[in-house]
Parts: structure tokens; sequence; C-alpha cells
């Protein structure tokens, strides 16, 4: 597929009144096809993993992985059968969180859950449920930084962003930052005061559309504000940063399928 650039510019809400303009830079992807819904790209060693309902060719979810080279491949939950979502990629520890199907509660419901293993020739192998999934509740999403994890579940009620921290190499300590009425899609930490997220909440753009939340000394705030430097009419539906200034993102800004593009704030 022919590469493609579209370069646009976006104001950003500053107090400043000059109102400080940046460039936002989006580069599709080689391995990008309009017939495939593609989304939650996670940087994995030399490519992205990310999630596909589409390209299964089945009524699950599932994981893939691109170089960027040659043609996505899938990564099978072994011996799994069920939805497999969006993945985090613990470098440090070569390590994934996956959010998964859980096994049916007492209501004979199949829930979310999140799972710890290893990626080991196209597989994840060794997975391990994380003690503080309960059956009748989802959890997922999962993002780690500097020992917290910053998850998405609906155990407190509505729907909740939760951060669990690391003590004696078991996740505890649940904490409560943010509360919606609608779901909070792929949450990820833009850095260590910030945090985004996709919702299709009244008031955006149209659609799912990205906001952030930010950290003003131990506090959380309470109110999301819209991301727009980063929002279409369309659906916006998740981004990750790799560095301060680039990233990756999955919208259908540009056809009625999501896409995974790289992005640059020049």
């Amino acid at each position: 597929m022919f590469k493609y650039f579209i370069t646009f510019l976006l104001l950003l809400d500053f107090v400043n009144p000059s109102q400080t303009k940046i460039t936002v830079r989006f580069e599709s992807l080689d391995f990008s096809d309009a017939q495939y819904d593609d989304y939650a790209p996670m940087p994995y060693k030399d490519g992205i993993l990310f999630v596909s309902s589409s390209r299964t060719k089945s009524n699950y979810t599932g994981l893939f992985f691109t170089d960027f080279k040659s043609s996505p491949k899938m990564i099978e939950a072994k011996g799994e059968k069920k939805h497999v979502g969006q993945t985090f990629y613990d470098a440090a520890n070569d390590l994934v969180y996956v959010t998964k199907s859980s096994e049916k509660n007492t209501q004979s419901q199949i829930n979310l859950a999140l799972y710890k293993g290893k990626i080991n020739n196209f597989k994840i192998e060794d997975l391990e449920k994380l003690p503080f999934c309960k059956p009748q509740f989802n959890y997922g999403y999962a993002q780690i930084k500097n020992d917290k994890m910053l998850i998405h579940t609906n155990e407190y009620g509505d729907f909740a962003l939760v951060i669990y921290t690391l003590v004696n190499h078991k996740w505890t300590d649940p904490k409560i930052i943010h509360k919606e009425k609608y779901p909070m899609l792929n949450p990820v930490f833009k850095d260590d005061k910030s945090i985004v997220f996709a919702s299709n909440k009244p008031g955006g753009m149209g659609g799912f559309d990205l906001y952030k939340i930010v950290k003003i000394e131990d506090r959380w705030t309470e109110e999301a504000t819209n991301f727009k430097d980063f929002n279409s009419p369309q659906d916006d539906l998740s981004i990750i940063y790799t560095d301060t200034n680039q990233g990756y993102i999955a919208t259908s800004r540009n056809s009625e399928t999501s896409h995974i593009y790289k992005f640059y704030v020049e």
C-alpha cells in the first residue's frame, strides 16, 4: 500500500492568549488495509502489537504483530478461542499483560480479565490471571509505569480508572482515580502526570474521542478534558506515546474502518 502523509494544524488550549500553534503529522503504515479494523497499538521489540476484530475471520478479537516489513501475524493465546484484546508489553521483564475473556462466573457470564504471560514463537504462554480480577466484573487495558499499574474496571460502579501499586511483587492498594458513566477505552500514561483514554461520552467531536486527565500534586482531575489536538469527527480509539512528541494512534478519520498511524508533533 502506498505510504502517504496527512498534515494539519491544530490549536492547543493554552492559557497564553497567543494560542501557540503546533503541527501534527500522521504517517500511514504499510500494513494498513481498508477491509480491516486495527486498534490498540503497543510497541513490541522491532514492531508493534495491535488488536483486530476482522483479521481473525471469526467472532473473536485477536492480537497481531507486525514488524512493518511483512504481513501481520496473529499471536495465539495457547488453548484459547476467546477474545484476546489490548496488550501491554513490559519490556524490562519481557512480559505481556493481556486483556482476555475470562472463565464463566456463577451467572454463566464471561467477563474480561487481565492475564500475565510471555510471547514465545507467536504464542502467549504461561498465562496467569492477575489475582485481583473477580469473575463478576470486567478488567482490562493494563498500563505500567514506575511500579504503577493503570487499569479500567466496572468493579466500583459505573466505569473507573484504577491504579495499583507493585509491593513485594504483588499488585495491591487499588486507588480509584477517575470515574465516568461511559466506558473509557485504552487508557494510557502520556507521562507521569497525565492519562489519555477514549470514550463516547457526550460532548465530543463525534463517535469515540480522546480525553485527558492530569495529576495536580497528589490528585487527579475529576473532569476529563477533550484531547482535541488528536480528535476528529470519526472514531479516535487509542493513542500510545513512544517519545515526547511521537507515537501511534488508532483512528477511522480517513475511512470507515480504524487504522493505525504513526504521529509526529512538530
